[in-house]
């Protein structure tokens, strides 16, 4: 079956008939129930595949009553394009799996190129999301395209409220391991809050959760279970590596707003971040690097990445790892890149791999 678009009659008339007395035509305004009942079939005649937006035919019916949700939609465009992309890419990383059979080299290729294209689908989209709330001093297509990693002196110097408040305290649900926090920010496990199973609501739709799954799929199919394990855990080890400071999500904001009790002493919209301290530092530094010189320079010997104490007087601030963080070979060579760029360097390097 065909869904039918929502259909009401508008007592005011529709504004765009020259009759007054003819019903006003309505799309979209109950589509969360026809997703529910036809899936993406809802959308097959209302679109223009071409461009991914809505056809002319059907857009002017859309959102009539609710000027203000077209706006946000617009501006949410390109976060939806960067998911559709990281689709292809997730083909890709599919299509390189089962070229059977890989050797060892090949596939520490692609666990490498998957880490660096997650890792990146993860900053790109805590950037958008302070972009998307109008909470960002500069829009600069760099803070997009994941280029920025999530630092004290990066989300100092482009977020609105200046320097971010920060928590680490072990009553929060994480109890102090950055782990656990990375396997909420990307997995569906279930993690335990004081009031029961901590929910995600309506952030659990942010795009790079959705790509971490399904290139996590992708790789439960290939790899064997032991191999998927350690390059799931080395993953969230180099995601915290590259990027020292972490989101506080909270059950309906990604990055948590201050509380009240504190907020009088802070710019408007100011927010808290998670941070742990390095008292040995991250590396290797200066150069771009692999994933596993990380694991190998900073996590090997267990280091020490400990909730950071907070200081109530004022002027005494917590001592945070504030240089720049490693940067990710995957970072130089593919940001930016046209995946048609991407895939043809890819396939040399697993060419040479054999």
């Amino acid at each position: 079956d065909t869904p039918e678009p929502n259909v009401r009659d508008n007592a005011d008339s529709d504004p765009d008939s020259d009759d007054g007395d003819q019903p006003a035509r309505h799309e979209g305004m109950g589509g969360y129930k026809q997703m529910k009942r036809y899936g993406y079939a809802y959308w097959l005649p209302k679109m223009d595949w071409s461009t991914r937006l809505l056809d002319n035919d059907h857009a002017p019916n859309f959102f009539r009553a609710q000027p203000e949700f077209a706006t946000r939609l617009k501006k949410r465009r390109q976060q939806v394009l960067h998911v559709d992309g990281g689709v292809r890419v997730t083909d890709m990383i599919e299509h390189w799996l089962h070229a059977r059979p890989l050797s060892e080299a090949q596939e520490e290729i692609i666990l490498e190129f998957a880490t660096g294209f997650l890792m990146v689908a993860f900053r790109r989209d805590v950037w958008g999301h302070l972009k998307g709330q109008k909470k960002l001093t500069s829009e600069s297509e760099v803070l997009l395209n994941g280029s920025v990693p999530l630092t004290l002196d990066q989300i100092t110097f482009f977020h609105d409220a200046g320097r971010p408040d920060f928590t680490s305290s072990n009553t929060i649900f994480h109890k102090g391991d950055p782990n656990i926090l990375l396997k909420f920010l990307f997995t569906n496990e279930e993690i335990i809050d004081r009031k029961g199973p901590k929910a995600r609501k309506h952030w659990d739709t942010m795009g790079f959760r959705f790509l971490f799954r399904n290139t996590e799929l992708l790789l439960l199919g290939t790899l064997s279970s032991a191999r998927h394990r350690r390059w799931k855990e080395e993953f969230f080890c180099i995601v915290h590596a590259t990027n020292p400071v972490l989101p506080v999500p909270d059950s309906t904001h990604f990055i948590q707003p201050k509380s009240s009790k504190i907020k009088d002493r802070f710019p408007a919209h100011a927010a808290t971040w998670h941070t742990w301290n390095w008292p040995h530092g991250v590396a290797p530094l200066g150069r771009p690097v692999k994933g596993r010189d990380i694991i190998a320079a900073t996590y090997a010997g267990n280091p020490r990445v400990n909730p950071t104490t907070f200081y109530k007087s004022p002027g005494k601030q917590p001592v945070l790892f504030n240089k720049s963080p490693p940067q990710l070979e995957y970072e130089v060579d593919f940001i930016g890149k046209s995946l048609d760029y991407v895939t043809r360097k890819m396939n040399q390097r697993l060419a040479r791999a054999r």
